[in-house]
Parts: C-alpha cells; structure tokens; sequence
C-alpha cells in the first residue's frame, strides 16, 4: 500500500477535469500537484519528487506523448521507475498504442470510473514504492561492499606500514653494527694505507643511509599511530627511551 504522502503530479490543461483528479487524489490522502503544460511539467519532474505523473495527452507546446518520450530519455537508469498513466479523450487503439511506444505505463480513456481509476493510481504508486525500496537496498549494498572494500585496503595498507617499519628497523640494526665495525677500522694501527682514506667516505655513505631509514621509520610510525598496531608501537618508544 503506497504512502499517503505519495506525490501526484497532473498535467493537463482542461480546469474541470483537472480540479476533479485533484479532489479524487487529495481524498485519498496524497499530496496533488498540477501544471496545464508539457514545458512546465517536464521541469517538474526534472527536479525529483514525484512518485507517479497523470499525463493528459493534447498539451500545449508539448503534447503528452513527446513530454513522456522525454521523461524517459532523461531518466536516470539508477533511479527508481517513475510511472506515468496518460489519461485522455483519445481513446482510439492507435493513441494507446503510441503511449505505451514512447514509454507510458498505463493508459486511461475519459470518461473514467473513478473507483476503478482510483485502484489504477494505487497499483502504479505502489509499483513506485518498491522500485524506491529496491533502489535504496541496492544503494545500502553497494555502501557496503565499498566499506568492506576499504577496510580490505586499509589492512593492506597497514600491513604493508607495519613491513616497512620492521624493514626500517632492521636495516638499522645492520647499519649501526657497519658502521661500528668501520669506525673500529678507522681506529686500527695496522690499517693499510690504501684503506685509510676509503673508511671516512664509507662512514658518511652509511651514515646518509641510516639516517635514511631512520625517516622512513619514523613515517611508518606517524602511519600507524591510528592503527592497533599504534599503541604497541608507543609502548616500544617507552621502554626505548626508558634508562637503565
């Protein structure tokens, strides 16, 4: 059963016929509203809202079978089928041929049984609802599986922090123990000669890596500070820097 809030849109321009589907609506509890042209209409529906279009067919400018190819030209294939019931004088086969060709959903010949007209614009209001329901469930999974997706790539992204650290880390190790054992060949009185002057220049080389991968170590901490891994790495910082 569609929402009484539904939006009905009237477009046609006879006034009598017009102020009676405003009464036969309103009485049922939608919210009714009315243009008298195709121009009109078509920026209507252009701005969202409406859940079901009663078109009449001959309109100034633009009659309801060019508006209603319209509507569905521009009708974004994400939205939700907006339906449309051309209700008209003409009631020849070839006219409800021609609507149902440029995309109407029903078609109503004047004069009407309102009782049957009224359970017509019911079907097609709940019709509305459910492509509403299901376009909103679409929405939510594709919602979800985009956070899924994301939480997939921040794992990664965290692991890939965490190895860049522990790499850092290690290098640096590395590092230190060569440069020490350089700095301990520097100082040796049987240094050969030709080896003396390659140590220093060593030295310097290593200590750029080093330094290096000191800031790549601390980018991966910076990184990883809103991670589980965060508050392991805080508590290593500590005991670090905690004197013996």
């Amino acid at each position: 059963m569609p929402p009484a809030h539904s939006v009905v849109l009237i477009v046609e321009d006879d006034p009598p016929i017009r102020e009676l589907l405003e009464i036969m609506l309103e009485s049922e509890g939608h919210a009714v509203e009315s243009v008298e042209d195709g121009a009109t209409a078509l920026a209507r529906i252009r701005r969202g809202g409406v859940d079901l279009v009663l078109l009449d067919v001959t309109l100034p400018e633009i009659d309801g079978f060019a508006l209603c190819q319209e509507v569905r030209r521009l009708a974004d294939p994400m939205a939700p089928h907006l339906p449309v019931v051309m209700v008209t004088a003409l009631g020849q086969s070839k006219y409800a041929q021609a609507g149902f060709a440029v995309g109407a959903d029903d078609y109503v010949t004047k004069p009407f049984d309102q009782r049957t007209f009224l359970a017509r614009v019911q079907v097609w209001l709940a019709v509305r609802e459910r492509a509403k329901a299901a376009q909103a469930a679409l929405a939510a999974e594709l919602r979800a599986r985009q956070e899924a997706e994301q939480r997939v790539l921040q794992a990664q992204l965290d692991a890939l922090r965490c190895a860049a650290r522990e790499l850092a880390h290690r290098f640096n190790n590395d590092l230190t123990m060569g440069l020490g054992v350089l700095d301990l060949l520097r100082q040796h009185p049987e240094l050969p000669a030709d080896l003396g002057p390659l140590v220093p220049p060593a030295i310097e080389g290593m200590e750029r890596v080093s330094a290096a991968i000191a800031q790549l170590y601390r980018v991966a901490r910076v990184e990883m500070r809103d991670t589980p891994f965060g508050p392991a790495l805080d508590l290593e910082q500590s005991a670090a820097q905690t004197p013996d």
